[in-house]
């Protein structure tokens, strides 16, 4: 088992974070011994790329996303180019599915309580829970 373990850290471009945890459960499951087990964590952190955080480079795509769709809107005086009101300046609230779809830093929008909001919640954490169940996370705009 510590063979295969090595030949892929070998390779790279490997998500640390799962690299480690599987590395854990095969030493749970008694398939490496404590020795083995430091041995390829040392390997794997030594052999990671600062960029393989996939689940964090996703948050902080969408974010910079979600930024630079905002950049464009403040330009555009708020409005579609003709003069309209853009729908997607304060767009109504919706439960996100996952990353993709969630309010991060900076996003607003309009909950049912016909309030605007503007989430802010740390710098690439999500908000992915409403106004009134995540207080902390949104201001009222």
């Amino acid at each position: 088992m510590k063979s295969i373990f090595l030949s892929t850290i070998s390779h790279g471009g490997f998500d640390l974070p799962t690299m480690l945890r599987r590395i854990d459960e095969y030493h749970i499951a008694g398939k490496l011994t404590d020795a083995e087990r430091e041995e390829l964590q040392a390997a794997a952190r030594g052999g990671a790329s600062p960029a393989m955080d996939a689940a964090g480079e996703i948050q902080r795509l969408w974010a910079d996303f979600r930024a630079l769709e905002a950049r464009v809107v403040a330009l555009e005086g708020g409005t579609t180019g003709n003069g309209a009101q853009s729908p997607d300046a304060w767009p109504v609230w919706r439960q996100p599915a996952g990353a993709h779809d969630a309010y991060f830093a900076g996003d607003g929008m309009t909950y049912t309580d016909g309030l605007r909001y503007t989430c802010i919640a740390p710098e690439g954490v999500a908000c992915v829970w409403s106004p009134e169940t995540m207080p902390g996370y949104w201001r009222a705009s």
